[in-house]
Protein backbone atom coordinates (compact mmCIF):
# COMPACT_ATOMS: atom_id res chain seq x y z
CA UNK A 1 0.00 0.00 0.00
CA UNK A 2 1.95 3.58 -1.00
CA UNK A 3 1.89 5.88 1.54
CA UNK A 4 -0.64 8.54 0.21
CA UNK A 5 -2.89 5.36 0.12
CA UNK A 6 -2.31 4.77 4.09
CA UNK A 7 -2.78 8.51 4.72
CA UNK A 8 -6.12 8.51 3.05
CA UNK A 9 -6.86 5.65 5.52
CA UNK A 10 -5.85 6.99 8.50
CA UNK A 11 -7.72 10.03 7.25
CA UNK A 12 -10.77 8.37 7.35
CA UNK A 13 -10.33 6.00 9.86
CA UNK A 14 -9.85 9.00 12.28
CA UNK A 15 -13.05 11.12 10.62
CA UNK A 16 -15.06 7.96 11.67
CA UNK A 17 -13.92 7.82 15.46
CA UNK A 18 -14.60 11.75 15.47
CA UNK A 19 -17.97 11.37 14.37
CA UNK A 20 -18.95 8.29 16.64
CA UNK A 21 -17.93 10.18 19.73
CA UNK A 22 -20.36 13.49 18.26
CA UNK A 23 -22.75 10.90 18.05
CA UNK A 24 -25.64 10.75 21.10
CA UNK A 25 -25.32 7.85 23.35
CA UNK A 26 -28.08 5.68 23.54
CA UNK A 27 -29.83 4.14 26.66
CA UNK A 28 -28.93 0.55 27.09
CA UNK A 29 -31.60 -0.16 29.65
CA UNK A 30 -34.99 -1.89 28.77
CA UNK A 31 -37.37 0.28 26.85
CA UNK A 32 -41.03 0.01 27.24
CA UNK A 33 -42.76 1.76 24.63
CA UNK A 34 -43.44 -0.48 21.81
CA UNK A 35 -43.90 1.13 18.35
CA UNK A 36 -46.13 -1.40 16.63
CA UNK A 37 -49.02 -0.81 19.50
CA UNK A 38 -49.70 3.21 19.24
CA UNK A 39 -53.23 2.51 20.44
CA UNK A 40 -51.51 1.27 24.21
CA UNK A 41 -49.21 4.67 23.83
CA UNK A 42 -52.34 6.76 23.35
CA UNK A 43 -54.76 5.19 25.89
CA UNK A 44 -51.73 5.34 28.66
CA UNK A 45 -51.45 9.02 27.13
CA UNK A 46 -55.37 9.73 27.76
CA UNK A 47 -55.57 7.77 31.33
CA UNK A 48 -52.31 9.85 32.78
CA UNK A 49 -53.79 13.00 31.06
CA UNK A 50 -57.14 12.80 32.33
CA UNK A 51 -56.00 11.39 36.38
CA UNK A 52 -53.30 14.20 36.48
CA UNK A 53 -55.85 16.96 35.76
CA UNK A 54 -58.25 15.65 38.49
CA UNK A 55 -55.59 15.47 40.56
CA UNK A 56 -54.26 18.89 40.50
CA UNK A 57 -57.64 20.14 40.53
CA UNK A 58 -58.89 18.52 43.56
CA UNK A 59 -54.96 19.45 44.91
CA UNK A 60 -55.28 23.14 44.44
CA UNK A 61 -59.02 23.02 45.88
CA UNK A 62 -57.33 21.91 49.25
CA UNK A 63 -54.64 24.55 48.69
CA UNK A 64 -57.14 27.22 48.32
CA UNK A 65 -59.56 25.80 51.08
CA UNK A 66 -56.39 25.75 53.65
CA UNK A 67 -56.00 29.38 52.52
CA UNK A 68 -59.31 30.70 53.34
CA UNK A 69 -59.11 28.68 56.23
CA UNK A 70 -56.01 30.10 57.72
CA UNK A 71 -57.61 33.54 57.06
CA UNK A 72 -59.93 33.03 60.18
CA UNK A 73 -58.98 32.12 63.55
CA UNK A 74 -59.30 28.84 65.16
CA UNK A 75 -63.50 29.01 65.88
CA UNK A 76 -65.71 26.42 68.47
CA UNK A 77 -68.04 24.89 66.82
CA UNK A 78 -71.17 23.34 68.56
CA UNK A 79 -72.82 20.07 67.48
CA UNK A 80 -76.11 19.68 66.62
CA UNK A 81 -75.74 16.10 64.62
CA UNK A 82 -73.22 13.43 62.91
CA UNK A 83 -73.15 11.04 59.94
CA UNK A 84 -71.41 8.15 59.32
CA UNK A 85 -70.79 6.44 56.03
CA UNK A 86 -69.30 2.92 55.62
CA UNK A 87 -67.18 2.33 52.83
CA UNK A 88 -67.78 -0.74 50.69
CA UNK A 89 -66.02 -3.99 51.03
CA UNK A 90 -63.63 -3.37 47.72
CA UNK A 91 -62.53 -0.15 49.50
CA UNK A 92 -59.39 -0.54 50.75
CA UNK A 93 -60.15 2.10 53.65
CA UNK A 94 -62.26 0.29 56.35
CA UNK A 95 -62.92 3.87 58.27
CA UNK A 96 -65.91 5.02 58.41
CA UNK A 97 -66.38 8.50 57.16
CA UNK A 98 -67.76 10.79 59.60
CA UNK A 99 -69.32 14.21 58.81
CA UNK A 100 -70.45 16.26 61.89
CA UNK A 101 -72.69 19.44 61.72
CA UNK A 102 -73.44 22.10 64.03
CA UNK A 103 -73.21 26.12 64.31
CA UNK A 104 -70.38 28.25 65.85
CA UNK A 105 -70.26 29.00 69.32
CA UNK A 106 -68.55 32.46 70.19
CA UNK A 107 -71.07 34.23 67.66
CA UNK A 108 -69.65 36.30 64.83
CA UNK A 109 -66.41 34.12 62.91
CA UNK A 110 -66.37 35.12 60.09
CA UNK A 111 -67.82 32.11 58.41
CA UNK A 112 -70.33 33.38 56.29
CA UNK A 113 -73.37 29.88 56.30
CA UNK A 114 -75.19 29.14 59.53
CA UNK A 115 -74.81 25.42 59.64
CA UNK A 116 -70.83 24.28 59.69
CA UNK A 117 -70.35 20.97 58.65
CA UNK A 118 -66.90 19.11 60.14
CA UNK A 119 -65.57 16.73 57.56
CA UNK A 120 -63.49 14.06 58.57
CA UNK A 121 -64.41 14.20 62.21
CA UNK A 122 -62.30 12.15 64.34
CA UNK A 123 -65.20 10.30 66.00
CA UNK A 124 -69.29 10.16 65.81
CA UNK A 125 -69.58 13.28 68.26
CA UNK A 126 -72.61 13.86 70.22
CA UNK A 127 -74.93 16.20 70.07
CA UNK A 128 -74.08 19.68 71.93
CA UNK A 129 -70.70 18.98 72.24
CA UNK A 130 -67.80 21.56 71.69
CA UNK A 131 -65.03 21.13 69.16
CA UNK A 132 -62.18 23.46 68.45
CA UNK A 133 -62.18 23.98 64.32
CA UNK A 134 -60.50 25.66 61.65
CA UNK A 135 -63.21 26.79 58.72
CA UNK A 136 -63.61 28.47 55.64
CA UNK A 137 -65.77 31.39 55.21
CA UNK A 138 -68.32 28.77 53.40
CA UNK A 139 -68.57 26.74 56.45
CA UNK A 140 -66.49 23.91 55.21
CA UNK A 141 -64.48 22.82 59.00
CA UNK A 142 -61.53 20.46 59.60
CA UNK A 143 -59.92 20.05 63.19
CA UNK A 144 -56.46 21.14 61.52
CA UNK A 145 -54.99 23.12 58.62
CA UNK A 146 -53.20 19.80 57.51
CA UNK A 147 -56.36 18.46 57.10
CA UNK A 148 -56.52 20.31 54.14
CA UNK A 149 -52.62 20.45 53.30
CA UNK A 150 -51.58 17.11 53.48
CA UNK A 151 -54.15 15.59 50.54
CA UNK A 152 -53.36 19.07 48.56
CA UNK A 153 -49.77 18.66 48.32
CA UNK A 154 -50.05 14.94 47.63
CA UNK A 155 -52.56 15.03 44.44
CA UNK A 156 -50.63 18.40 43.64
CA UNK A 157 -48.00 15.97 43.43
CA UNK A 158 -49.70 13.30 42.07
CA UNK A 159 -51.02 15.65 39.23
CA UNK A 160 -47.81 16.92 38.21
CA UNK A 161 -46.49 13.20 37.61
CA UNK A 162 -49.30 11.43 36.17
CA UNK A 163 -49.61 14.71 33.51
CA UNK A 164 -45.98 14.92 32.67
CA UNK A 165 -46.26 10.45 32.01
CA UNK A 166 -49.16 11.56 29.96
CA UNK A 167 -47.00 14.27 27.95
CA UNK A 168 -44.21 12.07 27.49
CA UNK A 169 -46.01 9.02 26.31
CA UNK A 170 -48.07 11.40 23.79
CA UNK A 171 -44.73 13.20 22.39
CA UNK A 172 -43.66 9.65 21.61
CA UNK A 173 -46.66 8.04 19.88
CA UNK A 174 -46.96 11.86 18.01
CA UNK A 175 -42.89 11.53 17.39
CA UNK A 176 -43.25 8.09 16.15
CA UNK A 177 -46.50 8.49 13.97
CA UNK A 178 -45.43 12.25 12.29
CA UNK A 179 -41.55 12.20 12.59
CA UNK A 180 -39.95 9.00 12.92
CA UNK A 181 -36.41 10.09 12.16
CA UNK A 182 -36.67 12.21 15.60
CA UNK A 183 -37.44 8.61 17.25
CA UNK A 184 -33.70 7.96 18.54
CA UNK A 185 -33.97 11.50 20.63
CA UNK A 186 -36.31 9.65 23.43
CA UNK A 187 -33.42 6.66 23.43
CA UNK A 188 -30.12 9.10 24.31
CA UNK A 189 -28.98 8.60 27.39
CA UNK A 190 -29.24 12.04 28.06
CA UNK A 191 -32.76 12.11 27.33
CA UNK A 192 -33.35 9.23 29.89
CA UNK A 193 -31.50 10.68 32.50
CA UNK A 194 -33.35 13.68 32.17
CA UNK A 195 -36.22 12.40 32.51
CA UNK A 196 -35.50 10.39 35.84
CA UNK A 197 -34.04 13.12 37.36
CA UNK A 198 -37.65 15.30 36.50
CA UNK A 199 -39.62 12.98 38.06
CA UNK A 200 -37.24 11.92 40.59
CA UNK A 201 -37.12 15.77 41.79
CA UNK A 202 -40.98 16.23 41.47
CA UNK A 203 -41.22 13.72 44.13
CA UNK A 204 -39.11 14.39 46.15
CA UNK A 205 -40.15 18.25 46.31
CA UNK A 206 -43.88 16.86 47.05
CA UNK A 207 -42.31 15.26 49.95
CA UNK A 208 -40.42 18.08 51.59
CA UNK A 209 -43.66 20.12 50.67
CA UNK A 210 -45.70 17.59 52.49
CA UNK A 211 -43.22 17.52 55.79
CA UNK A 212 -43.12 21.16 55.54
CA UNK A 213 -47.24 22.07 55.49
Amino acid sequence: MSRRRQEAHAYRAAARREQEKKRPRMWNGSDRFDPDRPGLGIAISLIGLGLGTVALVLGTGNLRAMNDADSLPQLRMTVSSCESVTPPPSSRNRQPEITCFGRGTDGPSGVTTEQWHLDEAPDVLRSGQVVNVRCTPGGSCRTDLDDWGLPGVFQITLGVLLLSAGLYTGSRVLTHRYAPWHDDFFRRRSTVVATLVFFATVLVLGIVADVLV
